[in-house]
């Protein structure tokens, strides 16, 4: 009788993206044994087949990662604050701009009508 390989299952990363529903428990098992065998890491693997979109896989992982990172810190100190400024979508480009510090502090607060 042969022995049967042990099921992977999905955690970390690839558990987000099942929990998000953007991939099935199934196709999350199959990806990360499929990208082991080829050696790639398990995110390339999914953009190069088409599964998933890079930005997709971005979102989740920000948020999976980010939330997690921000837990850390409290239990580490009570002194945590975090301040969000939001901006409309159509103003993004603005944001990159300066982002990569191609525009001043004074321009993207002009341009975004702050």
């Amino acid at each position: 009788m042969a022995a049967q390989q042990p099921v992977t299952k999905p955690s970390g990363l690839a558990w987000r993206l099942v929990r998000d529903n953007l991939i099935s428990e199934t196709q999350a098992q199959r990806s990360i044994e499929e990208a082991q065998e080829k050696r790639l890491p398990f995110v390339q693997y999914l953009v190069e087949t088409k599964i998933l979109d890079g930005r997709q896989i971005a979102m989740a992982a920000c948020q999976e990662f980010g939330a997690r990172f921000l837990g850390d810190m409290i239990k580490r100190s009570s002194h945590v604050v975090l301040a969000m400024e939001m901006i409309y979508g159509r103003q993004q480009r603005i944001l990159d701009e300066w982002m990569a510090s191609r525009i001043d502090d004074e321009e993207f607060r002009q341009r975004i009508r702050y």
